[in-house]
């Protein structure tokens, strides 16, 4: 069973492409990270 689903989630600061998920999605039960160096989007996307 899918609980989370994201399609085509952007989001810019100051004209800066700083978080670009074209298609994402986690079911139950799944354990996922999230990895990427400073100012890559990562609480962004929490």
């Amino acid at each position: 069973m899918t609980n989370i689903t994201f399609s085509q989630v952007q989001k810019s600061f100051h004209k800066k492409l700083v978080l670009d998920i074209p298609d994402f999605q986690a079911d139950s039960g799944e354990i996922i990270s999230i990895v990427g160096g400073n100012g890559a989007g990562k609480s962004t996307f929490i």
